[in-house]
């Protein structure tokens, strides 16, 4: 305060840069430069407010076209073009979160190798490892929200964060993420091409639990004319005593 000539007596001096050039230049400093003297003892360039927006500017467009044009003519192409027309915090990703163009690699890696494009089915975190070597990659968090951002894009659903609607999501891609939990009982229904397993529980009119799994190894329809779906247990239990 005393070397500007200014009263502090609150505790705090604020005034834009050119205020203070204008007090410096009145001072026996005159000749130092202040910004010079401010580096030396930072060791780092100090930019204006002005030079930071562009060098943040020319750093977000150098990367959305060095992705855009690595990524043309791919699956993934037209939701990484949406995606950054769209996201609000692009900005902040790519200028200030270190693990951000690894994740954002891996996400359009994934959409471009999803299972249903060769007809397939894959568990989650096998799809995960093949991609990342990580198993859990994409169980949670922006790798998994982005993942699933873009396949609803892709096959232009809606994403509205429910667990059934992310589950729907990732099967529509050809993703599973469990196929052994996710299954419902039958009883004296068998498909017309089956294992001997099926033929077995058919035969005895026995119920059993027909898991994800089960049914994605099913080639062709279900050889019943007529199928009853109903929610509660206990009335299945009648059905299959009766029916």
């Amino acid at each position: 305060g005393l070397l500007l000539g200014m009263d502090l007596d609150e505790g705090t001096l604020q005034l834009d840069y050119r205020s203070f050039q204008k007090q410096w230049s009145q001072t026996r400093f005159e000749s130092v430069d202040f910004l010079e003297v401010l580096t030396l003892l930072r060791q780092d360039p100090l930019y204006s407010r002005r030079e930071l927006r562009h060098q943040q500017a020319l750093q977000v467009q150098t990367f959305c076209d060095t992705l855009l044009t690595k990524y043309a003519g791919t699956p993934a192409f037209t939701f990484l073009e949406h995606y950054f027309k769209t996201d609000v915090r692009l900005v902040y990703h790519i200028c200030h979160e270190e693990g951000y163009p690894i994740l954002l690699e891996h996400v359009l890696q994934a959409l471009n190798a999803l299972p249903v494009y060769q007809n397939k089915t894959e568990l989650l975190p096998v799809f995960s490892w093949r991609l990342t070597r990580d198993p859990h990659y994409f169980d949670q968090g922006m790798a998994h929200d982005l993942l699933l951002r873009g396949i609803a894009f892709h096959f232009q659903q809606d994403l509205d964060g429910s667990v059934d609607n992310r589950h729907d999501l990732l099967f529509q891609a050809g993703v599973l993420r469990d196929d052994l939990s996710n299954a419902c009982l039958i009883c004296h229904i068998v498909p017309c091409s089956h294992p001997q397993s099926w033929q077995a529980f058919y035969d005895a009119y026995e119920p059993w639990n027909m898991t994800l799994y089960n049914l994605m190894q099913v080639e062709g329809p279900f050889s019943q004319s007529a199928i009853y779906m109903v929610e509660n247990p206990s009335v299945f239990r009648e059905l299959a005593l009766h029916v």
